[in-house]
């Protein structure tokens, strides 16, 4: 019969070596799972319909006041990305004019004072 001794050090070191494969493959098999596993929201709508806009400074303080012209309203709520478009943007990396909402950017007249 054979019999196998390790020392103390070698065997705090397998001991190790096994709990790190243990902890480290129960992390890869619950971050496989899907996101998506919840079909409905808290709220109860469906969960493939529902888009959610991420915010720039943590949570909105009045979500019911959405009227970003009122004084003391932050207007980095997702709103201004989605439903504050302007007519014409401008590209500040490229330089360039773009219309956002228009469908071509103006013509001005030769004194710009009537745009079509």
């Amino acid at each position: 019969m054979l019999k196998y001794s390790l020392r103390n050090g070698a065997r705090s070191k397998l001991f190790a070596l096994g709990l790190a494969v243990a902890l480290g493959g129960t992390m890869l098999t619950s971050s496989a799972l899907p996101a998506r596993a919840q079909q409905m929201t808290d709220v109860g709508t469906p969960r493939e319909q529902t888009l959610v806009v991420d915010m720039l400074n943590a949570r909105v303080g009045n979500p019911t006041n959405m009227n970003m012209y009122q004084q003391g309203v932050t207007i980095n709520q997702g709103y201004h990305q989605l439903a504050g478009a302007q007519l014409y943007d401008i590209d500040t990396a490229k330089g360039v004019q773009i219309p956002d909402l228009a469908a071509e950017m103006p013509v001005p007249n030769e004194d710009f004072t009537v745009f079509r």
